[in-house]
């Protein structure tokens, strides 16, 4: 991604000398174009943020996809867990390697969805508490961002561990080892798939109060 280009113009007196800098930024940085001044040895410094209120719409068009999308994945490693689990019971006219390939893909699925969701809560969280610095309600808004994570994280994280320590036991079950019973492997599972429909209603409920966090702080800003 090309670095967008900050001007500073440092002013001494009678003397200009324009500086360019290549600066990258993040995308969790602000969003919109300002300007910032302030006063450091009797030097003048002007900075222009060339981001502008088309690239904060675009984001801001972008984010709804980034939502659907998390929330279609999660849906899906449901999905795909439970066959995977009636895989396990012989349900279908399946073979234990395809159980066995099946669930490694659930693993996947399940460990990317769920991480991806807590990157997307930690970068929005942070686009706000750039965006809101300067705002009066700007603590109170940060702060729901926060509660928003708190919400999330603990279900997606134990989402991600009890599913990848279901396969590592299954793993155990599938070449006989002593201290892998069967009985463990299917507890865990259980455990995992509750988790994850837990991690998917909350992730669901609080993604839409992000959404709307995200146009009440858009709406501050015009």
């Amino acid at each position: 991604m090309t670095a967008p280009i900050l001007l500073i113009r440092v002013t001494t007196g009678a003397h200009r000398a324009p500086l360019q800098l290549l600066i990258r930024i993040a995308w969790t940085g602000s969003v919109r174009g300002r300007r910032e001044r302030s006063e450091r040895g009797g030097r003048s410094h002007t900075i222009l943020n060339p981001r502008s209120a088309e690239s904060y719409s675009s984001y801001c068009r972008i984010i709804p996809f980034m939502v659907l999308a998390l929330l279609t994945s999660a849906l899906l490693s449901i999905v795909c867990f439970i066959a995977t689990l009636l895989m396990g019971f012989m349900v279908f006219n399946t073979t234990l390697a395809q159980h066995v390939l099946f669930g490694l893909f659930t693993t996947f699925l399940v460990t990317l969805t769920q991480s991806m969701t807590m990157f997307y809560f930690i970068g929005t969280g942070k686009q706000v508490k750039d965006l809101v610095a300067s705002l009066p309600t700007g603590p109170e808004l940060v702060q729901r961002t926060k509660v928003f994570k708190a919400k999330v994280f603990p279900p997606a994280l134990w989402a991600m561990l009890f599913t990848m320590a279901t396969m590592i036991i299954g793993g155990g079950v599938h070449t006989h080892v002593a201290w892998t019973p069967p009985l463990l492997h299917a507890l865990l599972a259980a455990a995992s798939l509750y988790y994850n429909i837990i991690a998917f209603w909350k992730e669901a409920k609080y993604m839409i109060e992000n959404n709307l966090l995200l146009a009440e702080v858009d709406r501050l800003l015009q």
